[in-house]
């Protein structure tokens, strides 16, 4: 996981310049340049609001994928009794 988190560090440093240009076009073309409370309810709660829903989203489809069972692997039966574990 440290050579994603290296691989995104970099690429993040490198494009920084189009990112923040494309940020700022973002706040021009919406009308939030010049706006200090707007900019910061935008950056503040909008934003991680959709960030979050987008993480959910994709947490919540990882999750719920069910893979196909193998044709080798069978059914382990369920035990019956009281719920004592068996070792």
């Amino acid at each position: 996981m440290t050579v994603v988190k290296a691989i995104v560090s970099v690429g993040l440093y490198f494009g920084q310049g189009p990112l923040y240009a494309g940020l700022a076009w973002i706040f021009r073309t919406v009308g939030l340049c010049g706006h200090h409370r707007r900019q910061l309810a935008v950056s503040v709660i909008v934003v991680p609001l959709i960030g979050d829903a987008l993480q959910f989203a994709v947490q919540d489809g990882f999750l719920k994928k069910q893979e196909l069972p193998s044709k080798s692997s069978e059914p382990v039966p369920e035990t019956e009794g009281t719920g004592a574990q068996l070792l």
